[in-house]
């Protein structure tokens, strides 16, 4: 992601992806950054959808009781708040057999575009 321009201070992983508890772990070494899972990762929107109706309900309640409803921000620190969820940090040792990994891995994919020219005859054979 920095090669892209992106920089990364922590990731939030959620999807199926979440269900396999390793992966947070593996994430977070791979790219050198703390990783956190939401307790509501797996069904990240559907959670979205149910709070947004939470809110919905709570503004009618507040606008028929004459009330003023809380503002969004503050419901959303509310919510959050009754939220658990895991953190994973790098493990700087793990990381870099990751980084020697990715840099083999760039190194073959340079060589299969290599032979992929060669095996459509638009380029010479590498010495």
């Amino acid at each position: 992601m920095a090669a892209q321009g992106f920089r990364t201070d922590s990731i939030v992983l959620t999807g199926g992806l979440t269900r396999t508890p390793e992966s947070g772990q593996i994430v977070s070494d791979v790219f050198g950054v703390a990783v956190t899972v939401p307790a509501t990762a797996v069904e990240g929107c559907a959670w979205g959808s149910a709070v947004l109706a939470k809110y919905l309900s709570h503004t009618t309640s507040a606008t028929l009781s004459r009330e003023l409803p809380t503002p969004w921000p503050e419901f959303l620190g509310q919510v959050a708040a009754q939220r658990q969820s895991c953190t994973f940090l790098p493990n700087p040792e793990v990381r870099d057999i990751y980084e020697s990994m990715f840099v083999k891995y760039k190194r073959m994919l340079d060589l299969h575009t290599q032979i992929e020219r060669v095996m459509n005859g638009s380029g010479e054979v590498p010495p």
